[in-house]
């Protein structure tokens, strides 16, 4: 279990970003030097690029139809035709970015210099404000500016009727499409830096730069289960990713990449890549692991 497969030279400086498309056609990267890269996953040759940030691509999703790509940068979110790459969208301004489970909603949080307040000196930008748009034309639905001091990363229900907020330490839900404040999920004790829903709808993942592994309910946001990991070994941010059965996770932990089940946390192998990983996907067959690495690579596991 978890051989390595093949070592991608993908990007120029670090790549930060991996994921497979819906349908596993195609795996895509993205990295410092501000490309978009699709690779074709069995004969490993690329197959496409997008081009137009201005800065690193630290982001990549898709949308539940798999017609279209976000890709989220320091300065703005692009909203992409996939493949063909035709730009839908550029929302300036705009950072981290999660497309809701239909084709009604988008959030995104904007970049550090887009709010106000200035960052404490050491920390992210406080008070980034998180915009919830309609999918189909990018309109704006609600923007939510005071939910916490930071505003990290987010993620929406199975079910889209929550936005999960993940803060300076507490994970937000916020209604929807009501956009009210309805509870938080106190756990993490710094900032909240990924929040992952199981595809079979009924947990959610989160990692923190505490160097926590939780899981909850996604309905009410009861605390399951939660892991301490080493956190001299990450980057600071322990990117995650559920498998398609709902049962996997898998963690970006330092050099290594940690596969868990869920949600009782049992650490079922560690796979070791040799270089910083970024971010971290499993292929929708869950045949693979595929891992952004700080060396410019993107380093590809078969599991069994």
């Amino acid at each position: 279990m978890g051989k390595e497969r093949v070592v991608l030279k993908a990007h120029q400086g670090a790549a930060l970003a991996v994921a497979f498309a819906p349908d596993g056609g195609r795996l895509l990267s993205a990295g410092k030097d501000r490309a978009v890269r699709l690779w074709d996953p069995e004969s490993l040759e690329k197959t496409g690029e997008f081009n137009g940030h201005s800065s690193a691509v630290h982001t990549l999703t898709f949308d539940a139809s798999g017609r279209y790509l976000a890709s989220g940068s320091a300065n703005a979110v692009r909203i992409w035709e996939y493949p063909g790459g035709e730009l839908k969208k550029e929302l300036s301004g705009e950072s981290i970015v999660a497309f809701g489970p239909t084709d009604h909603h988008l959030g995104t949080i904007a970049a550090p210099s887009q709010t106000a307040n200035k960052p404490v000196s050491g920390e992210a930008a406080p008070g980034a404000q998180v915009t919830l748009w309609d999918a189909r034309d990018l309109s704006v639905l609600r923007r939510f500016e005071h939910v916490d001091r930071r505003h990290q990363s987010l993620a929406f229900a199975p079910n889209g009727a929550v936005l999960f907020i993940g803060g300076s330490g507490p994970i937000h839900r916020v209604s929807l499409p009501e956009g009210t404040l309805e509870g938080i999920q106190l756990g993490h004790q710094i900032g909240v830096s990924h929040i992952v829903p199981s595809p079979k709808g009924s947990v959610l993942a989160s990692t923190g730069t505490d160097g926590t592994l939780y899981f909850w309910t996604v309905v009410g946001g009861d605390r399951v289960h939660s892991i301490s990991m080493d956190v001299s070994s990450g980057p600071g941010g322990f990117p995650l990713a559920f498998g398609p059965d709902g049962r996997t996770v898998v963690v970006g932990c330092g050099s290594q990449t940690r596969l868990y089940n869920a949600p009782d946390g049992f650490l079922r192998k560690t796979l070791v890549t040799g270089a910083e990983v970024h971010d971290v996907a499993i292929s929708p067959d869950g045949r693979r692991v595929a891992n952004a690495c700080g060396d410019g690579d993107v380093r590809i596991f078969e599991l069994s």
